[in-house]
């Protein structure tokens, strides 16, 4: 992934504290400009009344940022603070340019089909997004893991997450999660992806592996299980919607606290 502009919404009455460490974390790593957007819905209907609420949220943005950021943050990054609604400025600001990531966010106590920049947003958006919950807690990301169905276009992805794993010095598993696929298909599957990438396992950069589960809990057991930092899925597949529908999420993000990237194919 070649990341060089970051979108990152901020709620303003939450704790954005580890978003801030991982975006500038990133930012360190990939060299990116990152941009820290708020949106807020005054319900005035006088332009000047509307301007100096943009003023006092900016001024209240940069002291957030300022205050964990100073001496990370440079000039060619940005802030910025518009009256919309959450789910609909986010949404005209993700796709009025060409960001590489959007940063989300995720309220594990309203659950991902309620919460301000719900699944409505990450349906709508160009760009790879990524769901930061709230109960994270950043550290240096070691395990990177890519959930894969053995498709031909999934070999630029894991070539791109190769990169983006090395700029963490992080290990990358492909898995996949399924247990009805015969075991020769598997064998066969997962081998042809070792021959691919032979140079790379031989080096214990990258590992495929079969779960031989399917479902929230394999994830969560697997996560567990290999200390994972960070899962990678396709926003274009509903196999990440399986995740995070209401009666899953909680589970998932609650036990796993850990980010989820959701990328195009």
């Amino acid at each position: 992934m070649n990341i060089k502009k970051v979108l990152i919404p901020i709620d303003l009455d939450r704790d954005n504290l580890q978003i801030f460490k991982f975006a500038f974390d990133l930012k360190s790593r990939t060299g990116a400009t990152l941009l820290f957007l708020h949106c807020f819905h005054p319900n005035l209907k006088e332009d000047d009344m509307i301007e100096e609420m943009q003023e006092i949220k900016l001024s209240k943005m940069e002291e957030t940022i300022l205050a964990y950021g100073e001496d990370k943050i440079d000039d060619f990054d940005e802030i910025e603070a518009i009256a919309s609604f959450a789910v609909d400025g986010i949404i005209e600001r993700a796709n009025s340019e060409a960001f590489d990531l959007v940063i989300l966010g995720y309220d594990t106590g309203a659950g991902l089909g309620t919460f301000s920049v719900g699944i409505e947003v990450i349906d709508k958006i160009d760009a790879p997004v990524l769901i930061i919950p709230d109960k994270y807690r950043y550290n240096k990301l070691h395990h990177i893991a890519f959930n894969i169905e053995f498709e031909f276009r999934e070999i630029d992805s894991v070539y791109k997450l190769l990169v983006f794993a090395n700029r963490f010095g992080a290990f990358l598993s492909c898995a996949h999660f399924d247990g009805k696929l015969p075991p020769v298909e598997i064998a066969k599957n997962i081998n042809t992806y070792k021959k691919m990438f032979e140079y790379e396992c031989e080096k214990e950069l990258i590992e495929f592996e079969n779960l031989h589960e399917k479902g929230t809990q394999a994830l969560i057991d697997f996560a567990l299980d290999f200390e994972l930092d960070l899962i990678c899925m396709y926003k274009t597949r509903k196999t990440w919607k399986q995740y995070f529908n209401p009666t899953n999420e909680e589970k998932l993000l609650k036990k796993l606290a850990i980010p989820v990237l959701l990328i195009n194919r």
